[in-house]
């Protein structure tokens, strides 16, 4: 069954609306958005879900449904304009891995290791050409493979392009860059976490202010492992209107807090991933981690904390959008299931069952293409590769934020 998020939160948030500001001003009544949907039986239900977390036994005999999350529309979500963009991209895409699996990672055959896949990179190539930023900064950088489909993407305007990682390696933003004298590079030495940067003073030297026009048009690009929520409210703090996080973990899963998870407004799905990541089903306090998991902060069995989450998605974002796999997940975060066992990188089930891979996809759009025979053929991309793919999809996000 595949639904909306946050459809329940007027119902649920109305308690807890004047307990959170999450603007930064005096505390004051906060009406929540109205949604489409309300359904006050579905409400009474995701609270029995979210009581169950103090009894682990009576969560083993109930069945919980996954969700997708959406809030309002964007322009390039029809399969048709999805499609008109494909070819392009499968272009970009076979010279990008052509060119780093020969320069840059030869023992990869061009496969980014670690970093953004053939599924989320298709996201981030349609995002780009329908919003068409003037700014985009990209925060985790590794080896570069995303910042060369960025600059290849953008070719035909040329955005001024700042990247910001503390290691400096991979691709130099010069070689077959059209627009190299836009590259900025906050990197290695010059590394300045984007949160320290001062945006309103940014880049005097070529010209650029970073005035209020800009802002709305700048695009942030996330794949560094930070607490998601944090990174929205700041966004929304200097002004700054779009972003794309990569690694969108389901709720209770993952090296850092999502904004999967934050939407997750009633813990619905959360209980379930993170209940069972002790041992001998030992109930575990959920957790709301930063930094690649270095800072983890427990969180009481509280639905207000999951509520405080959920009012933040919904009255900060006016979108939120994830970008459909390629191909159906045939093996469901099968490339990442061995960080999530390793409980010291990650948060998730110490045990993965294929209930886990089950709710994955039902929080998963309908892929492009029903089969991975049929995306092999509409690709040109081998089967055991979309395979391989598939289980490196983690429900990237754009988020449109509330801006003045």
């Amino acid at each position: 069954m595949i639904r909306t998020c946050l459809f329940t939160l007027a119902t649920l948030l109305s308690a807890h609306a004047t307990e959170v500001n999450f603007f930064g001003e005096p505390n004051g009544e906060i009406t929540p958005i109205p949604y489409e949907h309300h359904d006050s039986e579905e409400a009474h239900y995701l609270r029995r879900q979210l009581n169950a977390l103090i009894d682990p036994k009576t969560i083993e005999s109930k069945t919980i449904e996954g969700y997708v999350c959406a809030k309002g529309k964007v322009d390039w979500d029809s399969r048709a304009h999805m499609l008109s963009e494909l070819p392009g991209f499968i272009n970009a895409w076979n010279e990008r891995t052509a060119y780093f699996g020969k320069q840059i990672n030869p023992g990869y055959a061009g496969i980014n290791p670690g970093g953004n896949g053939l599924f989320h990179s298709f996201s981030v190539w349609l995002i780009l050409r329908s919003i068409k930023p003037k700014v985009v900064v990209e925060s985790g950088v590794r080896d570069g493979h995303m910042s060369w489909l960025i600059a290849k993407a953008t070719e035909d305007w040329g955005p001024l392009f700042v990247r910001v990682d503390p290691v400096a390696r991979g691709w130099d933003g010069v070689t077959d860059n059209k627009h190299a004298d836009k590259m900025v590079d906050f990197r290695g030495e010059n590394f300045v976490d984007v949160a320290d940067i001062n945006w309103d003073e940014l880049l005097p030297q070529k010209k650029f202010f970073f005035a209020k026009k800009q802002k709305k048009e700048t695009l942030f690009i996330f794949d560094d492992n930070q607490d998601h929520l944090k990174r929205i409210l700041h966004l929304h703090k200097i002004g700054v209107a779009h972003a794309i996080f990569d690694d969108n973990y389901m709720p209770g899963v993952g090296p850092a807090f999502s904004v999967k998870d934050a939407c997750d407004g009633t813990g619905h799905l959360r209980q379930y991933f993170n209940a069972y990541s002790g041992t001998d089903h030992e109930l575990v306090a959920p957790k709301r981690c930063d930094g690649h998991h270095a800072n983890c902060e427990e969180l009481p069995f509280d639905d207000k904390w999951w509520l405080r989450y959920g009012l933040a998605i919904e009255v900060v974002l006016l979108k939120y959008w994830e970008g459909p796999p390629l191909a159906p997940l045939v093996r469901p975060y099968g490339s990442i299931i061995d960080y999530i066992q390793d409980l010291k990188k990650y948060e998730g089930p110490k045990t993965w069952t294929e209930e886990h891979s089950r709710l994955v996809v039902e929080s998963t759009k309908k892929p492009l293409f029903p089969s991975i025979e049929e995306a092999s053929i509409a690709t040109g991309i081998p089967e055991e590769v979309l395979e391989f793919e598939s289980g490196r999809y983690i429900h990237l996000a754009y988020v449109n934020i509330r801006v003045k």
